[in-house]
């Protein structure tokens, strides 16, 4: 069993008849855990317990933090315009105030193949969970998509970005990637080496956005998501 945050109006009869404010700015909630006390009698300081040897502590609005769960898949890819082997790299980004609970922030696809115009099918897992002090950075996702020819030869063909879903639920989202397009040089030896134009450093997608003004582009193809995801304590907050 997991951590239930119940408003105080409703439980006041836990309290034994305490009054406390209406107030929503000094609303008081209940946090309870179901934990054994640690000396048998049901003791645990100035936590208050139930009869049922739950474990319960008084929460301050002031204490609550908008936690957000995602979970999902990266589907797949398509229209690329390639016949040999794709794999994706999907690079999680958030503000300075997002505190990242899950330990990974980088996912990386197993390598498939497809005929040209069909998708992609990568199917690769991800499961994110974040607190938040603020909601501005909200988390976004930068990919890379990886090619793998016949000699074994790895190299990036395209870039993305896109924004998670700031809804709770279901969502599919289709980011659609780009390729940055070189002088005459770096395509001659794309030309004879069979290497695609890629940037010089990966700030440009994740930091230097500023850099992307001056930077030739072309379409490529797009990645597919779904995602299902999870806000907590956004309404106790105020927050939509």
């Amino acid at each position: 069993m997991g951590v239930c945050i119940i408003d105080l109006k409703r439980e006041q009869a836990v309290m034994q008849g305490q009054k406390f404010s209406n107030d929503d700015d000094k609303m008081l909630y209940l946090e309870r855990t179901p934990v054994k006390s640690r000396d048998g009698n049901g003791q645990f300081g100035d936590d208050i317990n139930d009869e049922e040897g739950t474990k319960v502590k008084l929460l301050q609005r002031a204490d609550l933090k908008p936690e957000v769960h995602f979970f999902g898949q990266i589907v797949g890819g398509v229209n690329f315009g390639h016949d040999d082997g794709l794999f994706c790299e999907m690079i999680v980004e958030t503000g300075p105030k997002w505190e990242m609970i899950t330990p990974t922030k980088t996912y990386q696809t197993q390598t498939c193949y497809s005929e040209e115009g069909e998708m992609y099918y990568w199917c690769h897992p991800f499961d994110i969970h974040y607190k938040a002090a603020e909601l501005s950075g909200w988390p976004k996702a930068i990919f890379r998509v990886w090619r793998l020819d016949n000699s074994g030869k790895i190299d990036i063909i395209s870039y993305g970005e896109c924004s998670f879903p700031r809804v709770s639920g279901f969502s599919k989202i289709e980011c659609e990637t780009w390729s940055p397009i070189a002088d005459w040089k770096s395509n001659s030896f794309s030309f004879f080496l069979g290497n695609n134009p890629r940037l010089s450093s990966a700030d440009i997608t994740e930091k230097k956005r500023h850099a992307r003004d001056n930077l030739s582009s072309r379409s490529s193809g797009k990645i597919v998501l779904e995602f299902e995801v999870i806000l907590k304590n956004f309404k106790r907050l105020g927050l939509t």
